[in-house]
């Protein structure tokens, strides 16, 4: 028998959401299913990474990884990223590191990677630990806790998996990019009371889809 703590959980998720927890598990479900396609994982030995605590660190593990990448194809964007970027040189390491992921997740779902990228720009500038105090908002993509049973949100593979999983939920519901990436940022619920009363300004959408992304690497 399902608790009243369990319910009232369900019930307000439901409410400000516009989701059951039924399509909750099956977001995660099936992020857990496309991380077996993810073709770049973590490697530890023989390859001198340092933790990227420092500018001349962040420097090195760039043209390391730079080097890798073209060859081997090789990526150490879950264990060597910079927690929470403050700098440009912070910025441009932590989004060579997950361009890849984002390529390959936005691949496995049929979506634009750009947009992934552009939300993790925005929500975290990059900074795959930061937690919103106020929303409780986590990781990279700033998705929701209780998206997450078996994955970690503070994982930036899992996060974006799964980031991409609520994105492309909202774009299924709604047909559109710009309602989608609203209803991404509000909550569907809250995107459709909005959108009924007239209250929506769509600032969060059109920010995302003019952003430029080169603008980091430069």
């Amino acid at each position: 028998m399902i608790s009243r703590r369990d319910f009232t959980k369900g019930m307000i998720i439901t409410l400000l959401f516009g989701c059951q927890e039924q399509e909750l598990r099956k977001i995660e479900g099936t992020a857990k299913f496309k991380e077996e396609y993810i073709k770049r994982y973590d490697i530890d030995f023989l390859i001198p990474i340092v933790d990227p605590k420092k500018e001349k660190y962040i420097q090195t593990n760039l043209e390391i990884y730079n080097s890798l990448a073209l060859s081997e194809r090789i990526n150490f964007s879950r264990t060597y990223y910079c927690w929470n970027v403050d700098t440009k040189l912070e910025l441009k390491y932590n989004y060579t590191l997950f361009k890849p992921l984002f390529e390959e997740i936005a691949a496995l779902y049929g979506c634009d990677w750009t947009i992934l990228a552009k939300i993790a720009l925005k929500e975290s500038n990059m900074s795959p630990k930061k937690i919103n105090r106020k929303s409780g908002a986590r990781g990279l993509m700033q998705v929701m806790p209780f998206y997450f049973y078996n994955l970690d949100p503070l994982d930036p593979l899992h996060n974006i998996l799964v980031g991409t999983g609520v994105y492309v939920t909202e774009l299924k519901r709604t047909r559109n990019h710009i309602d989608a990436l609203e209803a991404y940022n509000r909550g569907y619920s809250a995107f459709r009371e909005q959108q009924k009363v007239g209250e929506l300004n769509y600032r969060f959408a059109m920010n995302i889809l003019h952003t430029n992304l080169d603008r980091i690497i430069e």
